[in-house]
C-alpha cells in the first residue's frame, strides 16, 4: 500500500461504476497495481431503461452466446469482467466527483459503493493489502495479507461493517461518536 486510504477511494469509485449493472455477486481481486471485477447481473428483455446500454448489452450478449430463459419476460444472468488501473480509477473519480455532493445524510451503506468504500477503509486502518473480495447476496468475504504477509480470510457482516462506516465517517470529519455496541471486532 503506498498512500493512506488507497482502497477506500478506488474500491468507492469501482463501486459507483459497477453499481451500474445492478450486480448480484460480485469478485474482485487486486492483480499487480489492476482491480478484476468480475460476477454476475440480471437481465430482464423487456426491461430496457436505456436504448444506448441496451444495444450494448444485446451485442455483448450475443456475441457471449448467452441463451435468455425460455420466458423472455422472466430475468436470467449474465456475466461480466472489468478492470480498473490506478488511471481509470483517477479518471471516473473527476467523472463522478461532479455527482457527489456535500449532504447532512450518511451514506447508504447498503449501496455497493458505500460498502465497498467502507471495506476500503477497514482494510486502509489496519494496514493490510487486498488480495480478494467476494460479494454475494447479504454475504461479504475479505482476503487480506497483513504486514507479515499471513493471509487473512474475514466474513463481515453488515453490523461490524456500520460500525466501521461511523468510525471513518468520524475521522473524516473529525467527530468524535458514540459507540453504540461497544468494542466488537470486524
Amino acid at each position: 500500500m503506498t498512500a493512506p486510504q488507497l482502497y477506500a477511494h478506488a474500491l468507492r469509485v469501482i463501486g459507483q461504476e459497477v453499481l451500474k449493472l445492478r450486480p448480484v455477486s460480485l469478485e474482485l481481486q487486486l492483480v499487480g497495481d489492476a482491480y478484476l471485477v468480475s460476477g454476475t447481473f440480471s437481465v430482464k428483455f423487456h426491461d430496457r431503461p436505456h436504448r444506448g446500454t441496451w444495444n450494448v448489452l444485446e451485442s455483448w450478449l450475443k456475441t457471449s452466446h448467452k441463451k435468455p430463459a425460455k420466458d423472455e419476460s422472466q430475468p436470467f444472468l449474465t456475466s461480466f469482467s472489468l478492470r480498473f488501473t490506478p488511471g481509470d480509477i483517477e479518471q471516473l473519480d473527476k467523472l463522478w466527483a461532479a455527482n457527489r455532493g456535500k449532504t447532512d445524510k450518511t451514506p447508504d451503506l447498503k449501496s455497493l459503493p458505500e460498502l465497498l468504500r467502507t471495506v476500503g477503509e477497514y482494510i486502509d486502518s489496519e494496514g493490510d493489502d487486498l488480495v480478494k473480495l467476494l460479494k454475494e447476496d447479504h454475504t461479504l468475504v475479505l482476503y487480506c495479507r497483513d504486514e507479515e504477509g499471513n493471509l487473512k480470510a474475514k466474513e463481515c457482516d453488515l453490523m461490524a461493517l456500520y460500525k466501521e462506516q461511523q468510525v471513518a465517517i468520524s475521522r473524516r470529519e473529525n467527530m468524535a461518536i458514540k459507540d453504540l455496541w461497544g468494542e466488537r471486532p470486524l
